[in-house]
């Protein structure tokens, strides 16, 4: 028998059960919140990851910006076959949740609209990108990993993208920094630490995406979304269709 605890009845409930009761009530909640963020913590993870600019604030978008053309992929540089690989179990995964299309490249009638060039660490900050500053391209290569550029025409429309990787990682780095760019770059630009674990935070390294990383990115192509769609009102819609993925999507 513990001898340190007394308990003191108060009616049918003593104290230290009806302490018991309220801590376990406490630890579901955040097991809750953590588990399964509240519409409106998705709402606004749907804000800030589509709407925010991670390196320069003058890089945030006004309006809902996403494909509406199918992507044609090309790979340059140093990529070895798993890193290939990774691209097209990735890129798989994205058109299930968007329904984007992919074409191959034709140089003259169709060429590439989306690049994914590998070079070592060293080259990361000597990119050239026509329209794009060498000084811009040295802030997004300083972490020496990985990053992604979108070109938009009119501002509601992704027509290009460029994403470059560190092919000196591991494995399980470039991994995770191809699923992150490539999902970014279908127009989920900023990163966040609001909402965990996800493909959005610096402090995860994940491999597939989260569940709300899924609902972020059926949100933004659903039929529902409209590109060209101002802050407010995209996040009326949003609100929509993240309350139906969140009903439809089984926790996990």
């Amino acid at each position: 028998m513990n001898r340190g605890l007394r308990c003191f009845r108060a009616g049918n409930l003593t104290v230290a059960s009806f302490i018991a009761s309220v801590l376990l009530g406490a630890f579901a909640l955040q097991a809750q919140a953590a588990g399964r963020p509240s519409i409106d913590h998705l709402v606004g993870f749907f804000e800030t990851v589509v709407f925010g600019a991670e390196i320069d604030d003058r890089m945030k978008s006004s309006v809902v910006a996403r494909w509406t053309t199918p992507l044609r992929i090309s790979i340059k540089g140093q990529a070895s076959q798993a890193q290939i690989n990774m691209i097209r179990h990735d890129l798989a995964i994205i058109k299930k949740l968007t329904g984007v299309q992919f074409e191959k490249v034709d140089a003259s009638e169709k060429p590439e609209n989306l690049t994914i060039l590998f070079l070592p660490a060293l080259d990361l900050a000597k990119v050239k990108i026509k329209g794009v500053a060498p000084e811009y391209i040295k802030r997004l290569a300083a972490p020496l990993s990985c990053y992604f550029l979108s070109f938009k025409k009119p501002p509601d429309t992704i027509v290009r993208g460029v994403i470059v990787v560190n092919s000196q990682r591991s494995a399980e780095a470039t991994e995770h920094c191809l699923l992150e760019e490539l999902v970014q770059s279908m127009g989920l630009p900023n990163d966040t630490n609001m909402l965990r674990p996800s493909i959005f935070s610096d402090h995860d390294h994940l491999l597939a995406l989260s569940r709300s990383d899924e609902i972020l990115l059926r949100t933004l192509y659903d039929e529902r979304m409209t590109e060209g769609l101002g802050v407010a009102e995209a996040l009326v819609v949003a609100r929509r269709i993240i309350s139906d993925w969140d009903r439809r999507l089984p926790m996990r």
